[in-house]
């Protein structure tokens, strides 16, 4: 007797979170563990007031299709917030995104971010309070 072989999904999508950024702003945040940063669309950080840029640290993004999107500088200490949990990130503000947050590597290992997959492709996250 064969055991039926597990196989892969042909695709799982990114996951969503609900947040609120600078005590203020209900938004989606994409998990991306593929992301070497946290960026934030230049829409959304207007939407927060604009606040002050840090421009030392300029960045540039390539993307999957090789797109190069240069960074008008970064917000320092942004409060995000997850459920009961206030993190302070660094982000990057970009002109255009597919996504209006993205929460990249920094954001895992602040958090101390496990991920959890079940049979169905169902994602369960866990995050730390870092404070």
């Amino acid at each position: 007797t064969h055991r039926a072989l597990r196989v892969s999904h042909d695709s799982i999508p990114l996951r969503d979170v609900s947040v609120i950024l600078n005590h203020t702003t209900k938004t989606k945040a994409t998990i991306d563990d593929g992301c070497s940063i946290i960026m934030i669309r230049e829409d959304l950080w207007r939407e927060l007031g604009s606040p002050p840029l840090h421009i030392d640290t300029i960045m540039s993004m390539e993307g999957a299709d090789e797109s190069v999107n240069k960074a008008l500088g970064k917000l320092q200490d942004l409060p995000l917030q997850i459920g009961p949990i206030t993190f302070y990130v660094q982000a990057q503000v970009v002109p255009k995104s597919p996504v209006p947050l993205l929460l990249g590597m920094p954001f895992f290992a602040l958090s101390n971010c496990t991920k959890t997959f079940d049979d169905n492709g169902e994602l369960t996250l866990t995050i730390t309070n870092p404070n």
